[in-house]
C-alpha cells in the first residue's frame, strides 16, 4: 500500500465516521 491509498481510505474512514457523529446528533 502506498501512501495515496492510506491517505485516501483514511480519508473515507473519516468521513463516515463524521457522519455518523452529525446523524445521532441531528436526531
Amino acid at each position: 500500500m502506498d501512501v495515496n491509498t492510506l491517505t485516501f481510505a483514511f480519508v473515507i474512514v473519516a468521513l463516515g465516521i463524521g457522519g455518523v457523529i452529525v446523524y445521532l446528533k441531528g436526531k
